[in-house]
């Protein structure tokens, strides 16, 4: 895919080096650099020079906000809605 680079993310820190490197120089962690695919925007395009993908993470082993709910007064949306 044209515009797709490899990164290496030091997950302790947050480093970014175009190759890998057994310690991270930020940090000092060993083994910490992990390799991502960085997709970078067409010219022309937005101002952001590139994006990084996310890692997916386990629903049960996430901690989710809790948010106050106010009720509409149409039942039906209001279950649609979680309450």
């Amino acid at each position: 895919m044209k515009g797709t680079k490899t990164v290496f993310v030091c997950s302790e820190c947050g480093y970014v080096s175009r190759k890998w490197l057994g310690k991270c120089p930020e940090c000092e962690s060993w083994n910490t650099l992990e390799e991502e695919e960085e997709v970078s925007t067409p010219k022309g395009g937005m101002k952001s020079a590139s994006v990084f993908t996310a890692k997916a993470e386990k629903l049960s082993e996430t901690e989710l906000p809790i948010y106050m709910r106010s009720q509409t007064g149409m039942g039906e949306l209001d279950r649609v809605l979680g309450g």
